[in-house]
């Protein structure tokens, strides 16, 4: 899978891929192999990243133009649960949002 936007997410901020590779506590070479599409991102590994730059998982997975995540009372949102629940951490939730997310999108096909 390809992942569009790190890249210039990277660049845009002056990063070194051993920067990004450090926070995702991998090797330089695996964080190069997830940019250039070589192998994929853990689902916890696009929430660091998420994090790490304020932008959406969507951006960096290419499916939106819009760096930004959903806004509040959008369809994405209306129902949400508090960001952690107390002892967990916000990756944590994140994680369980996106799983979440995803047995719903692939319960609609």
């Amino acid at each position: 899978m390809e992942y569009p936007n790190i890249r210039s997410l990277r660049e845009d901020h002056d990063f070194r891929q051993c920067d990004l590779a450090s926070v995702l506590h991998v090797s330089q070479n695996t964080y190069s192999q997830y940019e250039n599409g070589v192998i994929e991102l853990t689902a916890e590994r696009l929430v660091k990243l998420a994090d790490f730059y304020n932008v959406s998982i969507d951006y960096l997975l290419g499916r939106t133009p819009h760096r930004g995540t959903a806004p509040a009372g959008s369809p994405l949102t209306q129902g949400a649960a508090p960001l952690a629940q107390s002892g967990e951490s916000a990756a944590q939730t994140q994680c369980q949002r996106l799983e979440n997310s995803l047995s719903i999108v692939f319960g609609i096909l």
